[in-house]
């Protein structure tokens, strides 16, 4: 689907994939709970809270070890040890490098501060995930639930509580992890559906085996349902790309099926970044404002600054000290290491979004040492007034091609 290249899947396929011989072993091992933890430690790596999902097989052996709690200590003690061996390891090669500042900063603050939208309330919050639950796309959650249900029942009573324990508290990770989160968008679920699902295959498979024909009826029904649900939105992707592979479907016409809630279309992305492809040198740069770092795989040129391709930070949790810091360290490294090209899929200009009302600074940087060259949908392709050397020599300025913000001084 469109979500393979986001981690959320594969940290669902791993938990998965750790927890199964934990729950096929007549005892959970130490030697479990080590790859468990060292697991862990890398999904900390990846999210920094997707470590909590060591939690998962540790409520599996809380449970299947009942009253044994010197050996569950040991277990939790291994776990917690091997887990902190790639973070060591991670942490030892930035700081030996220089670079720990920037990763505490990166990795750690920037997402607890400014990602999640800068501290929003837990009631504001659980009501967003109210409201978005049953919104995601993929598996059918109206279907997937009463199986569910179904099924943490049948394995309860068939005395699998260890493995209950173990699929409730991955449901109740992956749903905190949407909540911290704070963006609901469709591939932070995937962690949530895959609990779910196990759950429902487990429900299903009960009521199948049920002697009333009503039961079972319903169950296929349901089942064909959440198979339906899981699988067309793949089966789609794999044909629509299949179509392109063989020519059958043009570049623009394959890019422009893809949709999602961004202004521009992944067409219009890839038409903006080879307009500046073919007008800038090779050694030129490109910045992007907003939240589109496609652009510059297209231009196949570099960012200039570490904001330059991606100023999210700029423009989120509004009014934070966080925010603030981010957008004059944009305004000083565009004055500073100016690219070439700056390409925005949120107008610049008055016309669009509001950038003299939000960030004046930014904007009278751009009226000074920039000039529009085109727009391409919701793209504007902005090019610097002070460095002709560095286009392309074929490469010419449409006429009347000026057009500084509203308001903005227009000094060069």
């Amino acid at each position: 689907s469109e979500y393979t290249a986001q981690p959320d899947g594969w940290i669902a396929l791993a938990t998965a994939a750790v927890l199964a011989p934990v729950v096929r072993a007549p005892r959970a091992t130490l030697r479990h709970m080590a790859v468990a933890g060292f697991v862990a430690g890398l999904f900390a790596l990846v999210k920094p809270f997707y470590g909590m999902f060591v939690f998962v097989p540790l409520a599996f052996l809380a449970v299947q070890h009942g009253r044994d709690w010197r050996r569950t200590a040991g277990a939790v003690a291994l776990a917690a040890a091997a887990s902190a061996v790639p973070i060591a390891l991670t942490v030892a090669w930035f700081a030996a490098r220089g670079a720990l500042d920037a990763l505490l900063e990166v990795h750690l603050l920037y997402t607890a501060r400014t990602y999640n939208g800068g501290g929003v309330e837990l009631g504001a919050r659980l009501g967003a995930l109210a409201r978005f639950a049953g919104s995601t796309r993929g598996v059918p959650v109206a279907a997937v639930l009463p199986l569910a249900l179904v099924g943490a029942v049948a394995l309860w009573r068939a005395g699998r509580r260890p493995l209950v324990t173990a699929l409730g508290t991955w449901v109740a990770v992956a749903v905190f992890c949407v909540l911290l989160q704070n963006k609901y968008y469709g591939y932070h679920w995937i962690p949530v559906h895959l609990a779910l699902l196990v759950l429902a295959v487990v429900g299903g498979v009960a009521l199948l085996r049920a002697r009333s024909l009503l039961p079972r009826t319903a169950a296929a029904l349901a089942l064909l349902a959440v198979a339906a649900g899981a699988a067309l939105p793949a089966a789609r992707s794999v044909a629509r790309w299949a179509l392109y592979a063989t020519g059958r479907r043009p570049p623009d016409v394959y890019h422009a099926s893809f949709t999602d809630k961004s202004p521009s279309r992944p067409d219009q992305r890839m038409r903006a970044g080879r307009y500046v492809a073919e007008r800038a040198a090779p050694g030129a740069t490109v910045a992007v404002w907003g939240t589109d770092p496609g652009v510059l795989h297209y231009a196949e040129r570099p960012a200039p600054f570490r904001i330059g391709a991606w100023s999210y930070p700029v423009f989120n949790a509004m009014g934070s000290a966080e925010q603030r810091r981010y957008a004059a360290e944009y305004v000083r490294d565009l004055q500073t290491r100016s690219p070439d090209f700056l390409v925005s899929n949120r107008r610049l200009s008055a016309r669009g979004h509001r950038l003299l009302a939000t960030h004046p600074a930014i904007a009278r940087v751009v009226a000074a040492r920039f000039v529009l060259d085109t727009t391409i949908g919701p793209y504007e392709i902005w090019r610097r007034r002070a460095a002709p050397s560095r286009l392309a020599p074929s490469v010419v300025a449409p006429a009347g091609s000026t057009l500084p913000l509203a308001g903005a001084p227009t000094g060069r």
